[in-house]
């Protein structure tokens, strides 16, 4: 753990898996979250920066009192961000590789938080972060569920939750007339073109039964089997007179392909006939 004290300043840093942690007070507002800088050297000396990585505006006076004392100091094992090392060949840190756990948000990851928070509820979370151990703070800082249950607990953002809730409740309601209006539109297309279509449907479904009284599906079935045989029987009468020479091979390939052609159109006919549901 390292403490860096200021003016103004005062910032305690614990060292986690893929970063630091932090708390205290900067430019009068009280901080805490956590920073993935892999040289501590660097993040505790670039105050200003480190504000704006917190959403926090130090004033003129401020900044004056705390300029960044590691751009070109030889104390730093790491140069600031934009800065090449002329003794070493490892790429400079980038800026953007900060991060806080309150005001810099992944918005497909962790729920949208505000902004700022109030000094007085920073301050009843930092006394909350206090007694959480180490393992505590990494799995708030790695487990979604968890950073999100401890988001709701804080007042703030539980307020503007409830008031987004709110907002959208009342857009719901403000679509109600359009609701109702495309209710109505569906039972007018019920009661007009849906009964059309029904009338029609049962006056089909009469035609039906009519004509099933004329022709009962067994009646029609036995009819279609005695004209399948009827066929048959044409055919091997027909095959008879080729062999009796009664008729010549011209004559016989025309009649014969005629008569199986329509027997096995009754045939089909037929077995499709006793699959039916209707038989």
């Amino acid at each position: 753990m390292k403490t860096q004290e200021r003016k103004h300043v005062t910032i305690r840093w614990m060292r986690v898996t893929g970063g630091w942690t932090f708390t205290g007070r900067l430019g009068g507002s009280v901080v805490a979250g956590a920073l993935e800088y892999q040289s501590l050297d660097w993040a505790v000396g670039d105050v200003t920066g480190l504000g704006r990585v917190l959403g926090l505006g130090l004033d003129s006076q401020e900044q004056q009192a705390h300029p960044r004392p590691l751009e070109g100091s030889s104390h730093s094992r790491y140069p600031p961000p934009g800065v090449s090392s002329p003794n070493s060949s490892r790429p400079s840190t980038p800026s953007t590789s900060a991060s806080s756990s309150f005001n810099i948000q992944k918005p497909a990851e962790r729920p949208h938080s505000p902004s700022q928070i109030s000094p007085s509820e920073a301050a009843r979370i930092i006394a909350h972060l206090r007694d959480k151990s180490v393992d505590e703070l990494r799995k708030l800082l790695s487990d979604k569920a968890v950073y999100n249950q401890f988001l709701l607990s804080v007042d703030q953002i539980r307020d503007e939750l409830r008031k987004e809730t709110l907002q959208l409740a009342r857009n719901n309601l403000d679509k109600e007339p359009q609701i109702v209006e495309l209710r109505n539109q569906c039972g007018i297309i019920r009661t007009t073109e849906l009964a059309a279509a029904l009338e029609k449907l049962n006056d089909l479904e009469r035609q039906k039964e009519e004509i099933l009284k004329f022709y009962p599906p067994a009646s029609f079935i036995n009819r279609l089997q005695d004209a399948t045989n009827k066929t048959d029987k044409e055919s091997d009468a027909v095959h008879r007179q080729l062999l009796e020479k009664e008729i010549d091979i011209g004559t016989f390939m025309q009649k014969y392909k005629k008569l199986r052609t329509s027997y096995h159109r009754r045939a089909l006919t037929h077995f499709a006939a006793k699959s039916s549901p209707i038989a």
